[in-house]
């Protein structure tokens, strides 16, 4: 199963994730300035516009990284899962979006900003597990990851915000002293802590591709 993590399909699906992450970053300083001095435009585009991106992001990792998230090399083409059913696609998108505006909102949720990028990238890919699941004809699917892959998930969602909290302090600092600018560490911190929930996404859906070996 972990031997399909080392694809050069999955790695070329990270570095375009990365190349995202990277446009992000740029995205976020832009649009910062140029919505300043409107403050209606200020919040839509942190709380509509940048949510959005990041889900339109993870989604196209799960797309990108089909099927050796799940574990596996051999698995129905994706264009059968999504284009079988009718408006797979769309529920696919409004998911991920609404997803995105939504999960900030909940008191529980919303109060822990490292849990709604994870709880995104979860939810994105137990719906293409569950069409796989009926594609393959199979008749007992779980969505449930069991307790240790919730355990892991959950501890590494709660590190993740300090770690990346650790690496954008340096690389900010390497940014203001390199471009000659200042405070870069904030705007990286997004960044940073959405390249690390591909961690939490692949421990959920390497759990779940456990089904698909199981005897």
């Amino acid at each position: 199963m972990f031997e399909a993590l080392f694809s050069p399909r999955l790695l070329l699906a990270t570095l375009l994730f990365l190349l995202g992450v990277v446009l992000h970053e740029w995205l976020t300083r832009r649009g910062r300035d140029w919505f300043a001095e409107v403050p209606l435009n200020a919040w839509l585009f942190e709380h509509v516009g940048l949510p959005g991106v990041r889900a339109a992001l993870l989604t196209l990792f799960v797309l990108l990284a089909y099927p050796l998230i799940f574990g596996q090399r051999e698995l129905p083409a994706l264009d059968l899962l999504l284009f079988t059913g009718s408006g797979r696609v769309s529920l696919l998108v409004f998911v991920a979006l609404v997803l995105s505006l939504l999960l900030p909102l909940l008191p529980v949720v919303g109060q822990r900003h490292a849990l709604v990028l994870p709880l995104q990238g979860i939810a994105i890919a137990a719906l293409l597990f569950d069409w796989l699941g009926a594609h393959l004809g199979l008749t007992e699917v779980s969505l449930w990851p069991g307790l240790d892959g919730v355990l892991a998930i959950l501890l590494l969602a709660l590190l993740a915000p300090r770690l990346a909290g650790r690496i954008a302090l340096r690389l900010g600092a390497w940014v203001d002293a390199r471009f000659e600018v200042e405070e870069s560490a904030p705007l990286l911190l997004d960044g940073v802590l959405l390249l690390m929930q591909l961690p939490v996404l692949l421990v959920y859906t390497l759990t779940l591709g456990e089904q698909l070996t199981a005897p």
